[in-house]
């Protein structure tokens, strides 16, 4: 506790405002307040002070902490009297306190509900990207009794191993990417679909009902062990007793974490989803984007599902996991590196990076090819008998060209993150034979949008950062469907950066 105190003195003067000899609401108030506008003290107070506080067990405290951060970030000077949202930006040394309109026009029980329950720090933690001012969250007693009959087949114990199971496979055999803000068919309790953020390996996944309104699931696959959360759901026992609804939290975290294993894992994804155009008015405004449409009904677990062996399973003879780890090394290599970064991470000098994996049963290889043969959704729910109608997602084909034409020239992708403004574009880190690092913007976009300068900026501060560490500086590509503007050329050439546009892309990708 005392380094934290010494790296954000902020936070020793809140706690002794909020439980010293004598406690202040004011001073513990206005403490809470400076450090919300510190993103250092930010930064302490949500990764590690809290964190302290829970395993100290003190329970009390970690409650009054939380109200009180709560009841700074309903402020005025934070919400302009409740007409803006709060959120937390990462800024690499820090947690910046940032704020984006909320839609004032949007119904009353709405905006009463978000700032009632969407201050959560799930739900503020880099939100800004993911959320637009008419996004508010599903109200809380919707959900609790669209659920209260929901029953496992198995018991959540059984739900949560299979959950850890399907994340990690998503973690070790991970092969493409999601697009920012794809959008799932999904019909379970009130919610008719599921947009999905991706934020460098860690998921945001948004459960919607009817009115686009939100319930949040987030998936990790940063750290070890990979993780899936949630909010709470209630159920009423008895006209009166609440219980928390354990069954309907794990339901929720189990469909999120196969959407999400699927989309990045399987080789043959449209063999679990197919596409199609998505227009519809909600709530006064025009929706349109691509859905994604399972071949699975995510309200039916094929029985016995969970109490099995379950997705993962191969058969062998029995293993054991092995965590990623640091080992000491002279210098690590840039393969190393982006796996680090893959995992979450930082590598100090003087160590490498040891990526989790398997000890017994099959070789890492085979079964890797095993998980990415086979969809969890699959294995776990209900197959539908006729397949929903859909054409094969182009995204998919986009990738799936990206990843050959980089095999062809002997690269191998380490890392991919899509781009958070959702335009379409995913970044590519691979390694070449000599070891040397590459960093590849992609870019899915129609003929008629030409590639700019900001683009070939926007990689040249991709490559700065893949550079921490290595031994050498990392090369640069850009690959798009459409061309590139003179500007883009220019800049490109200047920088060394290699360029593959349209017509070349399409050519490489068909190529034998």
């Amino acid at each position: 506790m005392t380094e934290v105190f010494d790296a954000a003195p902020a936070l020793r003067r809140w706690l002794i405002a909020l439980a010293g000899p004598s406690p202040s609401a004011k001073l513990s108030y206005d403490a809470c307040f400076e450090i919300l506008h510190d993103p250092s003290a930010t930064y302490h107070l949500v990764a590690r002070l809290v964190f302290t506080l829970n395993t100290f067990g003190d329970f009390h405290l970690v409650w009054a902490a939380s109200h009180t951060m709560e009841s700074v970030l309903l402020d005025e000077r934070i919400t302009a009297w409740g007409s803006r949202r709060p959120w937390l930006e990462n800024i690499g040394h820090g947690l910046a306190l940032r704020s984006e309109p909320l839609d004032m026009s949007a119904p009353l029980d709405d905006i009463r509900e978000f700032w009632r329950i969407g201050l959560e720090i799930d739900d503020l933690l880099d939100a800004g990207p993911r959320f637009a001012p008419h996004d508010f969250p599903v109200p809380f007693a919707t959900v609790s009794k669209a659920f209260e009959s929901v029953k496992l087949d198995g018991t959540v114990d059984d739900a949560e191993t299979t959950i850890s199971r399907l994340l990690a496979e998503a973690q070790s055999a991970r092969l493409w990417s999601i697009p920012w803000g794809a959008r799932v068919e999904i019909a379970f309790g009130p919610f008719v679909a599921m947009r999905i953020f991706e934020d460098d390996g860690e998921f945001s996944c948004h459960f919607l009902d009817a009115e686009d309104r939100y319930f949040h699931v987030a998936v990790g696959l940063v750290g070890e062990p990979p993780r899936a959360s949630s909010k709470r759901v209630y159920r009423v026992l008895d006209g009166a007793e609440i219980s928390e609804n354990e069954d309907a939290e794990a339901s929720l975290r189990l469909v999120a974490a196969a959407v999400v294993r699927d989309f990045v894992v399987v080789e043959r994804r449209e063999s679990v989803f197919s596409a199609r155009n998505f227009r519809k008015r909600i709530r006064g405004r025009d929706v349109r984007t691509v859905i994604y449409l399972p071949r699975v009904r995510y309200d039916r677990v094929k029985p016995e599902a969970l109490t099995h062996s379950g997705p993962g399973a191969t058969g062998e003879r029995a293993m054991h996991q092995v965590a990623p780890h640091l080992r000491r090394a002279q210098k690590p290599t840039n393969e190393q590196l982006l796996l680090a970064k893959q995992y979450g991470f930082h590598v100090p000098e003087g160590f490498t990076f040891v990526r989790g994996h398997d000890r017994g049963g099959l070789a890492e290889a085979d079964r890797v090819r095993v998980y990415r043969s086979r969809s969890a959704s699959q294995m776990i729910f209900t197959e539908m008998t006729t397949a929903p109608a859909g054409t094969r997602p182009a995204w998919f084909d986009f990738e799936k060209d990206c990843l050959t034409i980089l095999e062809k020239r002997g690269l191998r992708v380490i890392h991919q993150a899509t781009n958070r403004d959702g335009d379409g574009g995913v970044d590519l880190y691979a390694t070449a034979p000599d070891g040397a690092c590459w960093v590849i913007q992609c870019k899915c976009w129609a003929a008629h949008r030409k590639v700019g300068p900001e683009v070939v900026r926007e990689l040249a501060g991709a490559i700065q950062l893949a550079a921490k560490g290595a031994t050498e500086a990392a090369r640069g590509m850009l690959i798009t469907t459409s061309s590139f503007t003179s500007g883009a050329v220019e800049s490109a050439l200047a920088l060394g950066y290699e360029l593959i546009d349209g017509q070349q892309f399409a050519s490489l990708a068909a190529a034998e």
